[in-house]
């Protein structure tokens, strides 16, 4: 649990493993592996599931919301928005539904790559929709 704890990088099982490795030589893989989907369910650390990419484990087990960016592939924590905020925003759309949770991605450029791609900022590009990027 340290090696995701002391983390911001929103780890994946391999790096854990490699951490956890430098400290404790002679752990397994699965070892590690079933300790962080302990970890999960008992609500230590969040697991994060983005797409059809291998998890990764945020250590800040908070409702929460994320970026990932379509370049580096790095990960970043955004502010978390109500489950009644939802619920009020699509009320029609999710008449007769029992929201019992949700995890949000947002892709694009973090700011590290929007600098070394010569981007200002914020796009303004209206192609993108609201509905949300397909296939995540």
């Amino acid at each position: 649990m340290e090696v995701v704890k002391n983390s911001t990088n929103h780890p994946g099982v391999d790096e854990i493993y490699l951490r956890t490795r430098e400290k404790m030589p002679h752990v397994s893989l699965g070892t590690v592996y079933r300790n962080l989907e302990q970890l999960s369910e008992q609500g230590y650390v969040q697991k994060l599931e983005i797409g059809n990419e291998p998890k990764r484990f945020d250590p800040n087990p908070a409702p929460h919301n994320h970026f990932k960016c379509s370049s580096c592939g790095a990960v970043e924590d955004l502010p978390f928005v109500s489950i009644k905020r939802l619920q009020s925003e699509f009320s029609e759309s999710l008449r007769g539904h029992r929201i019992e949770g949700y995890q949000l991605t947002i892709y694009g450029l973090c700011s590290r790559c929007t600098a070394e791609q010569g981007f200002n900022g914020v796009s303004n590009d209206t192609s993108v929709q609201d509905e949300g990027k397909e296939g995540g």
